[in-house]
């Protein structure tokens, strides 16, 4: 399953289906738009499809995708909801700076070309563990990484390309990833702001083991 959909299939799977039921499309400028803010994720081209669904039914089979009306309202508060869900669920579980440190390694391998391994994987939660936030509870890292793991394959967000545990891994929502370097690079985020040097030194020494250039 593709993970990365170019706008042009983010387009027509939202597109076809919704012509095919009769209904017409308004502002197809912002529609493109929308297209864009999908970022590829088939989880929001799945939102953004049923969000035209629903504000059609509701205006006479016509889905208008005009900025700020009601398929743009409804699309933005699902996508908020679901990144709000998700992040509060791994604060719980003392898991939010191994999503981050997650993030992090799949901007570089991306940039350079690099599949992600199962010790990647291992490396970076091991390294979220034992800098979680200090509200949650610090857990002995070496104990806890394959029910991290487990965690991050329950809510789709890491899966194996193959279907075989040593990968290579893939992210299941990559924009949520982005949403959660925002909460740590946001200064108004105190608990999470300060981790930011320990998580990049980890980022940084993982990323000259395994021969990824470091950051600039």
């Amino acid at each position: 399953m593709p993970i990365d959909l170019s706008i042009t299939d983010c387009g027509r799977a939202i597109r076809e289906p919704l012509l095919a039921a009769g209904i017409t499309i308004e502002n197809p400028q912002g529609f493109e738009q929308l297209l864009a803010r999908c970022k590829g994720s088939l989880y929001f081209v799945q939102l953004l499809g049923s969000s035209a669904l629903s504000a059609a039914s509701q205006n006479d089979g016509i889905a208008d995708f005009t900025r700020t009306r009601t398929i743009d309202l409804t699309f933005e508060r699902r996508v908020n909801a679901r990144y709000h869900e998700t992040w509060s669920d791994l604060e719980k579980k003392g898991l939010s700076a191994c999503a981050r440190q997650m993030g992090a390694l799949w901007r570089k391998s991306k940039s350079t070309g690099r599949t992600v391994k199962q010790d990647h994987i291992y490396e970076v939660i091991e390294s979220g563990l034992q800098h979680a936030p200090r509200r949650t509870e610090r857990r002995e890292a070496s104990q806890h990484i394959e029910d991290a793991e487990a965690t991050f394959e329950h809510l789709g967000l890491l899966w194996s390309m193959t279907g075989h545990m040593n990968g290579p891994w893939d992210l299941g929502l990559p924009p949520f990833f982005e949403f959660v370097e925002e909460q740590f690079q946001d200064n108004q985020n105190i608990r999470h702001y300060r981790l930011l040097p320990a998580l990049e030194q980890d980022m940084q020494r993982l990323f000259q083991e395994i021969g990824l250039p470091a950051e600039s």
